[in-house]
């Protein structure tokens, strides 16, 4: 059964990133791209949401994924460009 999927990506003022995430549904993938320097939220319907983030300025990032069944994942960058985070729940 689909879940709601929910990615908030929130930068601290400055900073800017570039976000690749995947949507696994039942009936396939579906991959969305994203960058900027302000805060990003996005919600998907799916079973699993996989994301890779690189962080393409100084500063840092704030990276929240929430599933509509209480599952969480936070992650966060600081420092140069080039921070890379990998994401994911299911």
């Amino acid at each position: 059964m689909a879940k709601e999927l929910t990615l908030r990506i929130e930068p601290e003022q400055g900073t800017s990133y570039t976000a690749r995430c995947t949507v696994e549904t039942g009936s396939g993938r579906q991959t969305h791209e994203f960058s900027g320097a302000e805060l990003l939220e996005r919600t998907f319907q799916g079973d699993s949401l996989s994301c890779r983030i690189v962080q393409t300025s100084e500063g840092g990032l704030v990276i929240d994924l929430t599933s509509s069944t209480g599952s969480s994942s936070r992650s966060s960058t600081s420092g140069g460009s080039g921070a890379l985070t990998m994401v994911s729940i299911s």
